[in-house]
């Protein structure tokens, strides 16, 4: 017995055994597990700091007698897909936002100094220097979707009280 659990499957998060060492996702072995990397790759947007690329998944832990042909093959099998996919969404999102149409980053509502009704929401745009701008702006809570763009919200106030956004 090795320490870790049971076979898991590829989820989020490692386990390790006793020892330390990284466990199998697939068998739960410990000894001679590494991590696949997806061959994959995207190109983020740069809402909150310059575009970076990183690997599409989350690199499943399995060991070499695990690491069969079958499973190479099934394990990243349709992430350059979906790479492609997100990559579409990311430079939609990185073209709305060099057009001067800021992202949304966050959201408070029932937040200390917001109005009854209202959700503060961080907007982010990019500088060409890699800095980010920060706006602030008050939108209807009827209104609010998660996520979206400031011309997704006609109705969005901007906030001129800096003690709401220190809050």
């Amino acid at each position: 017995m090795s320490g870790c659990p049971e076979g898991r499957g590829f989820d989020v998060g490692y386990s390790y055994d006793m020892r330390g060492r990284l466990c199998c996702d697939n068998c739960g072995e410990a000894g001679g597990v590494r991590k696949r990397l997806c061959p994959a790759k995207v190109l983020g947007d740069s809402s909150r700091s310059p575009r970076q690329e990183t690997r599409y998944c989350y690199p499943p832990a399995v060991c070499s007698g695990c690491w069969t042909p079958a499973l190479r093959a099934e394990t990243h099998d349709e992430c350059h897909r979906k790479a492609a996919e997100a990559q579409q969404e990311y430079d939609l999102i990185e073209k709305r936002m060099r057009d001067g149409d800021l992202l949304v980053v966050a959201a408070r509502a029932a937040h200390d100094g917001v109005p009854d009704g209202m959700v503060l929401v961080t907007f982010a745009a990019p500088f060409r220097d890699g800095r980010v701008q920060w706006s602030n702006y008050l939108v209807p809570d009827a209104d609010y979707v998660c996520g979206g763009h400031l011309s997704d919200y006609p109705n969005a106030v901007p906030v001129t009280d800096p003690a709401l956004v220190r809050a």
